[in-house]
């Protein structure tokens, strides 16, 4: 993996991480952001491993700066949704956003750069009741939105 900054072509390699799971008995969401509390840039990868009776997602965070990979606490929610909605983080305001389920329940999660805390912002219950196709989390001029398509 590389970041790449396309104006002027600089790139750095990002290593493999020891505890990183196989490509291929995982599922992985990614963000990338910049952390103004550190003067950091960040990755933040959350995989998922599924397999018997095990069934967790596993944070992990890289640091540009540090140049270090770092496994957080799990996911504290049942699955990050990216089949019907977008896999990738949508940052605001130094928070990655996703969406989540949690006991049959839609959420919109938060993962700040600088505590490196989750936090949920919202169920979806309107959401629940319809027939919806997709769902996809983005920013609009500045504003976090919720894109759904039904």
């Amino acid at each position: 993996m590389y970041l790449i900054n396309p104006t002027t072509v600089d790139y750095h390699r990002i290593p493999v991480f020891h505890l990183g799971l196989p490509q291929q008995s995982s599922y992985r969401v990614y963000g990338f952001g910049y952390d103004f509390a550190s003067d950091d840039y960040k990755v933040v990868n959350l995989s998922r491993y599924r397999k018997g009776n095990i069934d967790t997602t596993f944070v992990d965070v890289y640091s540009v700066r540090m140049g270090l990979w770092r496994r957080l606490e799990s996911l504290p929610y049942d699955d990050v949704l990216s089949e019907r909605g977008g896999a990738s983080g949508v940052l605001v305001n130094g928070v990655f956003h996703w969406m989540a389920s949690k006991a049959s329940s839609l959420v919109i999660i938060g993962f700040d750069l600088s505590d490196e805390k989750f936090s949920r912002y919202q169920h979806l219950l309107i959401f629940m009741e319809m027939s919806w196709i997709g769902m996809n989390l983005g920013v609009l001029e500045g504003v976090f939105v919720c894109f759904v398509l039904y």
